[in-house]
């Protein structure tokens, strides 16, 4: 449904849309039967679609439930998304969707994900793990997306601040 969209009011224009973030998320759930509260990561990649109705998504994932590729997904201009997620890890049967908006200034998604078991909810977080997405250099932007051809293990970490003292 979002792919048949009309895009007469979201034209691709170079100078004035901005472009998604391909690259590293990171989220958090919760388990609807356990009330317990996940994170998980996604690397995500946008490729121009060939009718220049959006963007393609594809991408793999790593969460409680095992590692996921995504087998199909797509965007439109203004944010409005879905995507399948298939597990190849753990429970092969296990399949998500997500559908959602994603807010392409601020590399973020608000949206909801539904399993094929049934089980679902909201999005608690979803954001870009990379705090800059771009780079300028003498005048040249150089956007930050990468498509991989290869299944590439995804390592994410956390680094928490060291404490300080209130007597500094």
């Amino acid at each position: 449904e979002v792919e048949n969209m009309g895009t007469t009011a979201y034209q691709q224009n170079n100078n004035s849309t901005v472009q998604p973030f391909s690259g590293q998320y990171t989220t958090s759930f919760v388990d609807p039967e356990s009330g317990t509260h996940h994170n998980a990561s996604i690397s995500i990649f946008f490729t121009p679609d060939p009718h220049g109705n959006g963007y393609r998504i594809n991408g793999q994932g790593s969460d409680i439930d095992g590692n996921t590729i995504i087998e199909d997904g797509f965007a439109n201009y203004d944010g409005n998304a879905w995507w399948i997620e298939k597990n190849i890890s753990g429970d092969l049967s296990l399949q998500v969707l997500s559908r959602g908006k994603f807010n392409f200034d601020k590399h973020a998604f608000e949206g909801t994900w539904l399993a094929n078991t049934m089980l679902g909810g909201p999005y608690l977080s979803f954001a870009a793990a990379a705090a800059a997405t771009t780079t300028t250099t003498t005048n040249q932007t150089f956007n930050n997306s990468y498509q991989s051809p290869f299944d590439i293990p995804i390592v994410v970490a956390t680094l928490e601040p060291e404490p300080t003292s209130p007597f500094i």
